[in-house]
């Protein structure tokens, strides 16, 4: 865990009235029509980029088809 990370504390992805998701712009984290939805594989990405095993050993086995959007910065 980071102690008091920049990118902490912030909701990123919204819904509306009947839980569907919304489309959110990844270059401003705020929901846009016509852009991407965020999925689990998306955020799975950032986190192993994060964390330094992005493209190196067990995750070259276990591909994820997600785009590439920097959450944590």
């Amino acid at each position: 865990m980071a102690e008091s990370p920049a990118w902490g504390n912030r909701v990123v992805d919204l819904t509306d009235e009947g839980h569907n998701a919304l489309a959110t712009n990844p270059q401003i984290l705020a929901v846009k029509a016509g852009s991407e939805h965020i999925f689990p594989k998306t955020v799975h990405d950032a986190l192993r980029t994060l964390l330094g095993i992005d493209p190196a050993g067990v995750a070259v086995s276990f591909p994820l088809a997600a785009s590439p959007i920097n959450y944590f910065s």
